[in-house]
């Protein structure tokens, strides 16, 4: 075929087990059920560089189904993806083996339920469609390790199977060192600790991560470790950096809140007496700042910035303590 009349398009994960003809009338205006079949039988369509005849073949995410438009008609693909620039992950590095990406709080990393949050995953199928495939779960392409929706920060995409088990064995021996920046209610007896309080689900709520001993758990226990240390203090806050030792959901939301410090702006661990706070961020004041590693033997250490309600919010409690900071770096 030849390129100038050839079409791409990549099979993500909401097409997983379509029908090729389906899959085209899906994907391509102007197709119809018919058309496609024909265009299929009649040799118009690879998948990546094999021809394809069977109109019924399953599709699988990762895909790349190129459909030869020559003497056709005018075809375009239909999609277009929902996550606008705002909402768009930054790609801090891009190498052979993984992607870095600062993800912007509010935006998902994948589809959950019925949820209609823009997602990580989302942008993947667009940005880097080639990625759709890779890992353990289709619906979480690449990722060895997660953010949670309104935390914002870095995360590591796996490029490619091999380097996805590598990647995650690095997680799972803890071999990865992840720097957090917070913001939290109080201000801590002790400038710098060890919190190793091991953390259950509560029962009759499934998304709820709590502290052993607060309240009755529906599962088991899980070893839980986050080491935190106090850069600023301010009057009724303080700003941290946190680094968790293992990951379990939620970890360092529900260790900070143990603790009698939630992180600001955090709706669900925060304690009742603060929600009337009057900074009142846009989203949890918790930022993945830092991630280092050795890869296939190089050394690697990613920063990102913290975005800029979060640099607001210090640079308002600095005015107030009458001392100027330069948050723009």
């Amino acid at each position: 075929m030849s390129p100038k009349n050839l079409l791409t398009v990549w099979v993500k994960e909401k097409h997983n087990g379509l029908r090729l003809d389906q899959f085209l009338v899906e994907t391509v205006s102007k197709l119809t059920r018919p058309m496609s079949q024909a265009f299929i039988l009649d040799g118009r369509v690879t998948i990546d560089t094999e021809k394809v005849i069977r109109p019924s073949m399953k599709v699988k995410p990762g895909m790349a189904v190129h459909f030869s438009t020559k003497d056709a008609f005018s075809v375009k693909v239909k999609e277009k993806s929902v996550i606008s620039q705002k909402t768009a992950p930054n790609v801090i590095a891009d190498t052979a083996a993984f992607l870095i990406l600062n993800k912007p709080a509010g935006i998902a990393m994948h589809p959950v339920g019925a949820s209609r949050y823009p997602t990580v995953t989302e942008w993947l199928s667009t940005s880097y469609p080639q990625l759709l495939g890779i890992g353990e779960d289709e619906k979480r392409p690449g990722m060895v390790h997660r953010l949670d929706k309104d935390t914002s920060g870095l995360v590591i995409i796996a490029k490619t199977n091999r380097s996805f088990k590598a990647l995650k064995k690095l997680f799972q021996e803890r071999n990865i060192e992840k720097t957090y920046k917070a913001l939290v209610y109080g201000n801590l007896t002790e400038g710098s600790g060890l919190i190793n309080f091991p953390i259950g689900r509560v029962k009759g709520g499934e998304k709820r991560a709590t502290p052993a001993g607060k309240r009755q758990f529906a599962g088991e226990l899980r070893e839980a470790s986050t080491e935190y240390s106090l850069d600023t203090r301010y009057t009724g806050y303080d700003f941290l950096s946190v680094k968790p030792k293992t990951g379990r959901t939620h970890q360092i939301r529900v260790h900070l809140s143990a603790l009698g410090h939630p992180i600001v702006g955090d709706r669900l661990y925060r304690f009742k007496e603060h929600r009337h706070d009057a900074l009142k961020p846009p989203y949890h004041l918790l930022h993945a700042m830092a991630l280092r590693f050795s890869f296939s033997g190089k050394n690697y250490r990613y920063e990102a910035p913290l975005p800029d309600y979060f640099r607001d919010t210090l640079k308002m409690l600095d005015a107030e303590a009458g001392r100027g900071y330069d948050w723009s770096a």
